[in-house]
């Protein structure tokens, strides 16, 4: 290439890296829990239909405020704080409406007579002993509003449906302000807002962390193999530059940075420090003073930099594959993510070529070690892998029994599902909502009525429905219950005279008929839409849960499909379960099928790829069974150890088993190039083969390191997936250095060598 290509080429990339400028400028970082949701499947249907036709947005949506007294939530001057925060909430921008103890009153009808008295006469202390009594038998405040140990209260907030991430966290910052400024002994803040606001936080801090980590650690093993700080400098600039285009691109197309964005540092520095060594391994090689090779060889060997530049294009493939896996923030992730590799693949070829052709004269000090002439020592893994091929095969044996045995006696998907919650270690504030608010995990039934005669607001299918309720309170463990039942009864009550004793279903069915008109002319209205149709065909239970595990929560539905079944057949009720928790809870399961779908596919399409390059089926072959051992290995240590698998391991795994072809495929690709530019010289493959080798041991190692000290995170979702990549990483050294070697040896013989030994 011409110096003036150079410059050209150099030019390109620093005009399109000032230009990502203006597009950098816009980035959103937003993470929505929703699109970590599968789309198109038969349960992701059914609660978008559910969301659309109870309008839960709102409901989903909402805050909750926590306000912890140590005296009790009868104190004045408490309940005067309490009060003016709700106020102050109520005319905040994008709050709709808000449910507070303290501006909600009992509401009854005397003679025809609208009365409506205060749950609390906050400035009348004289009051508050009557007030008590009266507000813990009622529960349709008591169960919503007031914690468990009677000291807290809680304020719902319920903001605009269509409020952005921006209006989020402002509306997230003016309460928190608020409540600081008031000031309280204890306060809490929960729900979908808090979430995507600390995580959108996490995801900005993590996404720094991950391109620091990424840029010193593939920094540093570029340094170790090649001993030079200026190309360092090189590297890093390929690695923020590849960076930086993704980013724009995303923002161009209005793309917000989410949780899995903060992989991608990661995958681009290991692109870049694939294109950096292979392109200085290439050159190297063409440039070795013993082996003769003059510049006019090497001028003309320039073009063959394609071969290994197309390998590193083969590290695309898994990642492009997620696309198959129909979740929003995934296939974002991998549209991305794989143009990101492909930046990075033209940006350090770029860089490269203008680090070399201006250190060209200094270029051959940087590799002290190729000079070196004589003997080397020999394959040693090799011989020892073909020399003890007997025992590797009653091993390998040995795996295939296991796990077919631990598959026996386990099933295959047993180590798939979380065996503990999800969220194992909860915020104080979540603490205190599992502990003292009934739980976190919503809780969302959907009844419907087969026969088209009755409807929803008939009172005998409503005794069903709350016979249905009584079950989920005392043998489910759904607390905060709420459905059309909690609107009839509380409408009874006020009909008569706010007695207590009256919070039951109305006794007629003439009376169900007014209160329901009734209802739908009050403030009421939206909440009984959000809880039934307008044609009465379909109901919505709603409540929450404690985190409990995926296992116990299937025991719990079971038992609940036995009762429903046997208690429903007068009415032919229908009975649905969905919601964000069930969706989550299938999440592993989906994701299972599709990245094995999407891991297979990439594999085929690499396998394709390697006959292209190598033109022998015979390496295609050996390229497989290595891969079929990998993936064996891996599945028989998670049946054996245990290893829970949650949604973002399963990407982990993932990831490697992608990465883990690829250095399958590069191992052959390598080797087939080395033997055909050196077939009459061994000595530079023995050499560069022990140089990786000693690379491979430090980066092993530090991996090794940095999993280990992952282990005693308090998080388990991080122990294990440190305890996933560790075993990798072993299954991965047992491949390349034990199952590779005697597959080569025993299939490949080119007619003149046989794996480090002359014929």
């Amino acid at each position: 290439m011409s110096e003036s290509n150079f410059n050209y080429a150099f030019r390109i990339i620093i005009a399109i890296s000032l230009l990502c400028i203006i597009p950098l400028r816009q980035l959103k970082v937003e993470f929505n829990i929703e699109n970590l949701l599968p789309i198109g499947n038969p349960e992701s249907e059914l609660y978008c239909k559910f969301k659309e036709e109870f309008h839960t947005d709102i409901d989903y949506g909402a805050l909750l405020v926590i306000l912890e007294n140590d005296g009790g939530i009868f104190q004045k001057t408490f309940l005067k704080k309490a009060d003016s925060l709700a106020n102050s909430i109520l005319k905040f921008k994008n709050v709709q409406k808000i449910y507070s103890l303290t501006n909600s009153s009992f509401i009854s009808f005397n003679n025809g007579e609208f009365n409506a008295r205060p749950v609390i006469h906050i400035t009348e202390p004289e009051k508050y002993p009557d007030d008590s009594i009266h507000l813990f038998n009622s529960p349709e405040y008591r169960d919503l509003l007031i914690s468990k140990s009677g000291k807290a209260v809680a304020i719902v907030v319920f903001s605009s449906p269509d409020i952005n991430g921006l209006q989020k966290k402002g509306l997230l910052s003016q309460i928190k302000e608020k409540i600081a400024g008031i000031g309280f002994d204890k306060a809490h803040v929960a729900g979908k807002i808090q979430l995507e606001s600390e995580a959108n936080r996490n995801i900005k801090i993590g996404f720094i962390i991950s391109l620091f980590i990424s840029i010193l650690f593939n920094g540093l093993l570029l340094y170790l193999k090649f001993k030079s700080l200026r190309l360092i400098i090189w590297f890093v600039l390929g690695v923020i530059l590849s960076c930086a285009w993704t980013l724009a691109l995303m923002s161009f197309f209005h793309v917000p940075v989410d949780l899995l964005t903060c992989i991608m540092p990661l995958i681009l520095s290991i692109t870049c420090l694939l294109v950096f060594s292979l392109i200085l391994k290439h050159r190297t090689d063409l440039i070795v003073p013993n082996f003769g090779i003059d510049q006019g060889a090497l001028q003309a060997k320039r073009r063959s930099i394609i071969f290994p530049l197309v390998s590193i294009g083969i590290l695309t493939l898994p990642v492009f594959s997620l696309m198959m896996v129909n979740i929003g923030s995934l296939k974002n992730f991998a549209l991305y993510t794989g143009i990101g590799m492909m930046f990075s693949i033209f940006i350090c070829q770029g860089l490269m070529q203008m680090f070399l052709h201006h250190s060209w004269s200094k270029y051959t000090q940087l590799f002290p070690e190729f000079k070196t002439s004589g003997s080397v020592s020999t394959n040693r893994q090799f011989n020892l892998a073909v020399k003890s091929k007997i025992a590797v095969a009653i091993l390998m044996f040995g795996f295939v029994i296991g796990t077919i045995f631990l598959i026996s006696q386990y099933g295959v998907r047993k180590f798939i599902f979380v065996q503990s919650p999800e969220m194992i270690n909860l915020t104080e504030d979540d603490q205190f909502m599992e502990n003292e608010f009934y739980g976190l995990r919503p809780f969302e039934l959907i009844l419907s009525v087969k026969d088209s005669s009755i409807t929803f607001r008939n009172r005998e299918v409503l005794k069903q429905v709350e016979a249905i309720e009584t079950y989920l309170r005392d043998s489910f463990g759904v607390a905060y219950l709420i459905s059309p039942i909690s609107l009839f009864k509380g409408a009874n009550k006020a009909y008569h005279g706010g007695s207590n004793s009256a919070f039951i279903l109305p006794e007629s069915q003439e009376e169900i008929n007014l209160y329901a008109e009734n209802i739908m002319q009050t403030q009421y209205a939206d909440e009984m839409q959000r809880y039934l149709l307008q044609d009465g065909t379909k109901l919505r239970i709603s409540g929450r849960l404690h985190n409990v595990s995926r296992d116990e929560i299937n025991k719990r539905k079971e038992q609940l499909n036995r009762f429903l079944s046997q208690g429903m057949n007068a009415y032919s009720l229908g009975w649905e379960f969905t919601g964000p928790s069930v969706l989550f809870d299938q999440l592993p399961y989906f994701l299972l099928r599709k990245l094995a779908l999407a891991l297979l596919f990439a594999f085929l399409i690499m396998m394709f790829i390697t006959y292209y390059l190598v033109r022998s089926w015979r390496l295609v072959f050996i390229c497989s069974i290595a891969t079929e051992v990998l993936i064996l290995m891996q599945v028989t240590i998670l049946e054996a150890f245990d290893i829970h698998l949650y949604t973002f391991s399963l990407i982990v795994l993932y990831l490697l088993f992608g990465f883990g072809i690829y250095r399958i495929i590069h191992n052959i690709l390598n080797r087939q190039a080395v033997q055909r530019r050196w077939s009459d010289s061994e000595e530079l493959f023995m050499t560069t083969g022990n140089l990786s080798r000693r690379l491979e041991v430090i980066v092993n190692l530090i991996l090794f390191t940095i999993c280990f000290a992952m282990i005693s995170s308090a998080y388990e979702a991080v122990v294990q997936t440190a305890l996933l990549v560790i075993f990798f990483l072993i299954s991965s050294l047992f491949v390349h250095y034990v199952v590779l070697p005697l597959l080569y040896n025993s299939y490949f013989i080119n007619g003149k060598t046989k794996l480090g030994k002359k014929q």
